[in-house]
Parts: C-alpha cells; sequence; structure tokens
C-alpha cells in the first residue's frame, strides 16, 4: 500500500525533530526504535533509498545497544531495500549479516527467511546451483518448524529456478507440490500462483493444451484475475517469509 499521505509525511517531519531531541538526551533506545519505524514509513512510501540510509543508522545503533535480533531484522531490511534497488551485491551482503546473527541466537524461523532471499538474490545474479542451495536449506527448515505456508513458498521458489535453468520436470514437481499444500491450507491465491506458473511452464514446452487449462483455473480465482488479464507473468518469491521477503511472496 502505498502511504505517501499527510499523516505519513508529518510523521516523518515529527520524527526527524524526536530524532533530534533523544539524540541529545541520549535516549539511545528511543532512538533506535524511531528510527526503525520511521525507515519503515519510507519502505512503505517506496522510498527505498532513504529506508535504507534509515534502517543503515538503526544496524549502528542496535549494535551500540546489543540488540542482536533488531539488529538482524534492520539488516535483513538494507537488504530488501537493496534488492528493490537493483544493487544485488550489497543486498547479499547484508542477508548474509542477518543471517550469521539469526543463526547465533537460534532464530530458525528467520533464518529460513535469510536463506530465502539469498537464493532470491542469487537468482537474480544468475548463480543459480547457489540459489538452489540456499532455497533448499530454508525448505529444510520450513519443514522442520511445520510453516506449511513457507514450505510451500519454497517449493515454487525451487522450481523457479530450475525452469530458469531450462528443466521442465522439476519445476512441474515443485509447482505441483505446492499447489497441493496451499489448496490444502485454503490459501487461494497461492493456488492461482501455481496454476499460472504451471500454466507458463507447460507452454513454454509446448503443451499448449494441458497449459491452457492450468491458466484457465487461474484466471477463475478472482484475486489472479488482475494478472493474467494483463498478460503477465507473476512476480518471483524472495522474505518472510519478511516482513521481509522480497515482494512475490505468496
Amino acid at each position: 500500500m502505498y502511504c505517501d499521505s499527510p499523516a505519513y509525511t508529518k510523521a516523518l517531519i515529527y520524527g526527524r525533530e524526536l530524532l533530534k531531541i533523544y539524540n541529545e538526551c541520549g535516549e539511545t533506545n528511543q532512538e533506535g526504535n524511531l528510527t526503525v519505524a520511521m525507515a519503515e514509513i519510507c519502505e512503505q512510501q517506496y522510498k527505498y533509498v532513504e529506508a535504507r540510509e534509515r534502517y543503515d543508522k538503526a544496524i549502528k545503533i542496535m549494535k551500540e545497544l546489543g540488540d542482536r535480533r533488531t539488529e538482524a531484522y534492520a539488516d535483513e531490511k538494507s537488504g530488501i531495500m537493496s534488492y528493490h534497488l537493483g544493487d544485488y551485491d550489497k543486498a547479499k551482503q547484508y542477508f548474509m549479516e542477518s543471517l550469521e546473527i539469526r543463526i547465533q541466537i537460534g532464530d530458525k524461523e528467520w533464518e529460513a527467511a535469510d536463506y530465502g532471499n539469498l537464493g532470491a538474490v542469487f537468482e537474480s545474479l544468475g548463480e543459480y546451483e547457489r540459489a538452489k542451495e540456499h532455497l533448499e536449506k530454508a525448505l529444510a527448515i520450513k519443514i522442520l518448524i511445520g510453516d506449511r505456508r513457507g514450505e510451500a513458498n519454497c517449493y515454487t521458489n525451487l522450481g523457479t529456478v530450475f525452469q530458469s535453468l531450462g528443466d521442465y520436470d522439476k519445476p512441474k514437481e515443485y509447482y505441483l507440490k505446492a499447489l497441493a499444500i496451499r489448496t490444502e491450507i485454503g490459501n487461494r491465491a497461492g493456488e492461482a500462483n501455481c496454476y499460472g506458473r504451471l500454466g507458463s511452464l507447460l507452454h513454454s514446452f509446448g503443451e499448449h493444451v494441458m497449459a491452457e487449462n492450468y491458466l484457465e483455473k487461474a484466471v477463475s480465482i478472482s484475486c489472479w484475475r488482475p494478472w493474467a488479464r494483463a498478460g503477465l507473468s507473476l512476480p518471483p518469491y524472495i522474505r518472510k517469509g519478511v516482513s521481509s521477503q522480497i515482494p512475490g511472496s505468496l
């Protein structure tokens, strides 16, 4: 949702003034929390450069405070902003830093998110084997912690990677696994996503009749109609799993 409203603009103005007060008074914890909140507002307004600058400031503050969990969150967020800006090498650096912290503190859920984000970055860099390696690690954790939605996301992402490699059987296998889970948990948008991916895959390999069948199923799910009518491919998944996952997560 685009949040370029007067209320958000005022929040940023007041926030800047409040940051000065916190800084002058040595209220480092309050300064750090407010810095994160202001970065999130910038992110919602698609001001990715400013958002990354603020997340970077938050990283420094959280390091000073010893708040490892929030430091990892800000690292991840800076990575997502970098990804949006097309700075994949920088995004990779941020995600690796957040991953290291989350492994140290034993945060399995967000560890999986970092593996997923790294998988997306490596895919964007054309490093498909490394993308597959990280997505498989994310998948293993999702299965371990019982995150069915996240498990399905991993299957679709792995399918995309194999499809980029020109494979047919593996993407189909993974998309069907994701479809089964999403149908089971009632994720209709996710179902449409899978039908769309299967249709695209089969079409690229000349199976036009079956492809049309899958695409019609995708179109029949109302939440997928905007994509189908526009003739667009559904965006790839990459965060939270994140708050934080890179856009496209279903």
